[in-house]
């Protein structure tokens, strides 16, 4: 605690206005760094934009191939080859499609098969049940009489 009567009002009055002043010189210092921030910010984001759009454009292999020659010829071999087997794709994708989907629906038919002889051997089964109980109880009914 304090005494209230030591101080006075000019006292007072100073120390709010020093403690208004620091704290708007804070806020200025920093609004000022903020600044400067975002627009590296900005510079980074642009540069990196620039760099992967430079490097998306430029092909490694090439600057590979200018420099060690003999990487070029196998280079341009794995090339045609990737166009050949691109050319193959194309091609072949539909077939390829045709062909799953018509394994897919035989497998579903086989399935389809198998649950119904199942479900037709229940039904023989269940008849035969009911026919040798019918006779059992026709026997029986036959004795008691």
């Amino acid at each position: 605690m304090f005494n209230v009567a030591v101080l006075k009002m000019r006292d007072i009055l100073k120390y709010s206005i020093g403690i208004i002043l620091t704290i708007l010189i804070i806020f200025l210092i920093s609004k000022s760094f903020n600044k400067d921030n975002q627009n590296n910010n900005n510079m980074v984001v642009e540069k990196l934009e620039n760099g992967i759009s430079f490097l998306s454009k430029s092909n490694m292999l090439f600057a590979l191939d200018q420099t060690i020659p003999a990487v070029s010829s196998l280079n341009e071999e794995y090339r045609e080859i990737s166009k050949e087997d691109k050319e193959i794709e194309k091609e072949n994708i539909l077939q390829i499609m045709l062909e799953t989907q018509i394994s897919s629906i035989k497998t579903m038919e086989k399935i389809e098969e198998s649950k119904n002889e199942e479900a037709t051997q229940e039904n023989v089964e269940n008849k035969d049940k009911e026919t040798t109980e019918k006779t059992e109880n026709q026997t029986l009914a036959q004795a008691r009489s």
